[in-house]
């Protein structure tokens, strides 16, 4: 029994490093976000007094959360048929590649030609500073992190339970299930980020479809290089979305 559970523990225990480092830079760049007003009052409902204590335990809430995912998430993967070799080939890679530039450049056009001519709470954001405690939290949180969750875990998971409810019978997981979950959980990380939207635009009609367009776009591409190619193209492109999005606005804004 605990043989049959050997990989997946393993799978989840070399994300703990990340997901600590993830969660840790990004309790960090959220907290450079707030004024002193909203940061007393988030301290004040943690019971926690030093904002160092509520960075540490953010990063190991984190951890914690990435070692299910991470750990039933890689079962549900097996058991769907999405378990691939993690390491990178051409194959993989290639169209990793392609779609990534097609897509931030899709996302840039939408962004910086249309939205942000049509939203000035856009236009404002360009004025921030990218910080070290941002461009980590990007990378790890964003780029790895949240693949974990939305692709590795819940998508494997609706895929799962919608096969062994309608599909049981079929030999083979048909293709439509993986493209209809892809959209509805890309649809799902995109309203992940209203929040943060939430908090440093305000929510507006316009303001809903710019967050929905561009996430699910980002969302849609990592969602079928997982399906086709694995977990691990995924995060490249969502860490490649940060990447072009951030080279754009250092050269261009």
């Amino acid at each position: 029994m605990l043989k049959k559970f050997r990989k997946p523990l393993i799978f989840a225990l070399v994300l703990l490093p990340v997901a600590l480092i993830g969660g840790l830079f990004t309790s960090i760049y959220l907290a450079e976000t707030y004024d002193a007003q909203a940061l007393s009052e988030i301290l004040e409902q943690a019971g926690i007094t030093d904002i160092k204590i509520l960075h540490i335990v953010t990063a190991v809430q984190t951890a914690g959360q990435m070692l299910l995912m991470g750990f039933f998430g890689y079962i549900l993967t097996e058991k769907i048929g999405l378990l691939k070799s993690f390491k990178i080939t051409k194959s993989g890679l290639a169209p990793t590649i392609i779609l990534t530039v097609i897509g931030s450049i899709v996302f840039i056009a939408l962004e910086y030609g249309i939205y942000s001519n049509l939203i000035p709470e856009v236009s404002a954001t360009y004025e921030q500073k990218s910080t070290i405690a941002y461009m980590i939290s990007c990378l790890t949180y964003g780029g790895v992190l949240e693949e974990i969750m939305m692709r590795w875990f819940l998508m494997s998971l609706l895929i799962f339970i919608i096969w062994k409810l309608f599909f049981k019978k079929e030999q083979s997981i048909p293709k439509g299930v993986f493209i209809g979950v892809n959209i509805v959980v890309a649809l799902l990380f995109a309203a992940g980020h209203l929040p943060s939207t939430a908090m440093t635009m305000g929510i507006t009609p316009l303001i809903l479809v710019r967050c929905f367009t561009l996430n699910s776009l980002a969302g849609l591409i990592c969602g079928h290089l997982y399906t086709k190619h694995g977990i691990q193209y995924a995060m490249l492109s969502h860490a490649g979305f940060h990447i072009l999005w951030k080279i754009f606005w250092i050269l261009f804004i």
